[in-house]
């Protein structure tokens, strides 16, 4: 079972399984807003969509945003609940570290995802949230870089 990472393609991965891939990491978006994300976000210079696929199936993506240079942030991150604990998301966010050039990765979670990052070795401080008595997370971490 060979596992592929590679950026998306509109033309190679189906667009409806990434969009319910990021369906889990973005929150309960509208399919407008999941529209938006693979047809102009992620389209953008300075951010990019990768895409896990293991048999031909999407198993994981990682979306990130790379404006500074040797800086990354994941904005979204998400693997298939029957592909979980096999490490792919661990395997996203080296093969984007890689490609992209990353040295150090950041992104904001919250308590769900936060023991998830920490295990990955990130260091986690908590900060203000936007909104009243929901707990937020910045995970940050270095990167070797190195392509697997």
């Amino acid at each position: 079972m060979r596992v592929i990472i590679e950026q998306y393609s509109k033309n190679r991965h189906d667009p409806a399984e990434v969009k319910s891939l990021l369906a889990l990491a973005a929150g309960r978006p509208t399919l407008d807003k999941l529209a938006y994300l693979i047809d102009q976000f992620y389209a953008a210079t300075g951010r990019t969509l990768f895409i896990c696929s293991r048999n031909n199936q999407i198993t994981g993506i990682i979306g990130v945003e790379y404006t500074r240079s040797s800086h990354g942030f994941i904005t979204h991150l998400a693997v298939r609940p029957d592909f979980r604990k096999k490490g792919i998301a661990d395997r996203l966010i080296k093969h984007a570290a890689a490609i992209l050039e990353i040295e150090e990765m950041e992104t904001e979670t919250d308590q769900d995802a936060v023991d998830f990052y920490n295990a990955c070795g990130f260091r986690i401080t908590e900060i203000s949230g936007p909104y009243a008595g929901v707990r937020r997370f910045r995970c940050t971490k270095s990167i070797k870089l190195e392509i697997e």
